[in-house]
């Protein structure tokens, strides 16, 4: 899937993460992923993995990392602590199956004895204060405000007046683009 589906709100993404296999390539017609056999049956073919979110992952502060099946569902998913992704990052890079990394217990849980749901309804810079006593030296960064400020202009202060749902996650997209 290329940047180009970015902005296009014809193209809408699925909620769920059991639906994106069909959402990436075939919906946007992704045909280096895809191929059709004799009896008219879409295979895919795309090898790898897929960093995804849905609802469930917002709840529990994870992300899902995905392998798809010829058919398109879901293979394996792992579920993933963002701040603990250093050594998982490598073991992927080094084409280590994810069903192998389920097995060697990289799932959310296992990792870190003191795993627990992390409350995504309280402000975020507490939610961070709790993921960072949760990582321990993996979690780098001491100046959490700060980070927040530059990555989300203006949200804690949209927060601390009871309105962070006015903010426009669009914003978090153009400097994602503007640091390219």
């Amino acid at each position: 899937m290329g940047w180009d589906t970015v902005g296009n709100e014809s193209i809408t993404p699925p909620a769920d993460k059991n639906d994106a296999a069909r959402w990436i390539f075939l919906e946007n017609a992704n045909f280096d992923s895809i191929c059709m056999t004799r009896q008219g049956m879409v295979v895919v073919i795309e090898r790898g993995y897929f960093i995804m979110l849905d609802q469930s992952n917002l709840d529990d502060g994870t992300i899902s990392i995905v392998e798809f099946g010829p058919n398109g569902k879901i293979l394996n998913e792992l579920r993933h602590r963002p701040y603990f992704m250093d050594g998982l990052l490598v073991e992927l890079f080094d084409h280590t199956p994810l069903g192998d990394l389920l097995d060697e217990g990289w799932d959310i849980g296992v990792r870190s004895a003191s795993w627990r749901q992390l409350d995504m309804n309280v402000p975020v810079l507490k939610m961070l204060e709790t993921a960072k006593a949760e990582a321990g030296s993996t979690f780098r960064s001491p100046r959490l405000a700060e980070d927040v400020e530059h990555y989300a202009p203006g949200y804690l202060s949209l927060e601390e007046q009871g309105r962070e749902a006015e903010y426009d996650i669009a914003r978090l997209t153009e400097l994602c683009f503007a640091e390219l």
